[in-house]
């Protein structure tokens, strides 16, 4: 048991209270600059209309994710155009006469 405690105080020579452990950490509450959130996510399309704050997500088809995968950089862009054109021709009826 001796040797274990000498050991122990040779690998680890210092004691650290949870008062010295929280004050090295890093900074626990940070800021971010407001330049640097909105270039964060640079959109892939020239689009200006807001987003919203939520995300939406789903799982495909197999074969239907190979495709629209397969879009790489331009799948955002285009998920989001043909969503919202479906959207306003089914769900809130645009284009009716």
């Amino acid at each position: 048991a001796e040797s274990g405690s000498l050991l122990t105080k040779a690998l680890f020579p210092c004691k650290l209270s949870l008062s010295n452990f929280q004050e090295s950490m890093a900074n626990l509450n940070p800021v971010l600059p407001l330049k640097f959130k909105e270039s964060r996510f640079v959109r892939s399309d020239r689009t200006t209309v807001p987003l919203s704050d939520k995300t939406l997500s789903l799982r495909l088809p197999a074969d239907i994710d190979q495709a629209v995968r397969s879009l790489h950089h331009q799948k955002s862009s285009w998920l989001r155009r043909v969503i919202s054109e479906a959207a306003r021709r089914e769900l809130m009826k645009e284009g009716e006469s």
